[in-house]
């Protein structure tokens, strides 16, 4: 998986992540770098450990990130400025961790980029 920040990884750490579920679990390791990625999806019995000199950094592409109704709060889905779009999206899902030392960068800087802040990105969902 390309680690230098200028290459997007979304498809190839999402193929992981459910090739990990669908083998009854697993562990995503994401070691030193940086891993420039659009919304991900968490699956059943799955950890995304992000290592101490690693960083899992949202693109700041707003087609990257799917739009993604919540299963659990579906109030949420009605409403206009809702959190909608996230870089680690796991609704409903059993078993999901998140470990490590490292960092998750939703990029929240650029709200600016499509409009409104009300419209930044989540970073977790």
């Amino acid at each position: 998986v390309a680690s230098d920040g200028k290459t997007a990884v979304t498809e190839i750490l999402q193929k992981l992540i459910d090739k990990c579920s669908n083998l009854g679990g697993g562990i995503v390791y994401l070691k030193d770098g940086i891993y420039l990625s659009g919304c991900i999806e968490m699956k059943k019995n799955v950890t995304l450990y992000i290592e101490q000199d690693a960083v899992l950094k949202g693109m700041l592409d707003i087609g990257a990130y799917s739009k993604k109704l919540s299963k659990s709060h579906p109030n949420w889905n009605t409403l206009v400025q809702g959190p909608q779009k996230s870089l680690i999206y796991g609704d409903t899902q059993e078993n999901v961790r998140i470990m490590g030392g490292g960092t998750i960068d939703g990029s929240g800087d650029f709200p600016g980029a499509y409009g409104s802040e009300s419209l930044r990105v989540c970073a977790i969902l």
